[in-house]
């Protein structure tokens, strides 16, 4: 099986992480909203080929 996953129309948050990339110091941001939106995709592709450390949290509701 093969997943193709497209990545389109999120040029306003990656140009938003850019900034905050380029800013001294650390900074943590949080990316959340609702399911199956491209939330980690959108990390995942910003960060393609950096030195990063991501930390996924998945919200247990039972």
């Amino acid at each position: 099986m093969i997943v193709i996953t497209k990545f389109i129309n999120r040029k306003d948050e990656l140009g938003f992480l850019e900034r905050k990339y380029k800013e001294k110091g650390a900074e943590l941001i949080i990316v959340y909203g609702r399911r199956r939106v491209g939330k980690t995709e959108l990390v995942k592709n910003f960060f393609q080929g950096e030195r990063a450390c991501l930390f996924p949290f998945i919200e247990n509701r039972h």
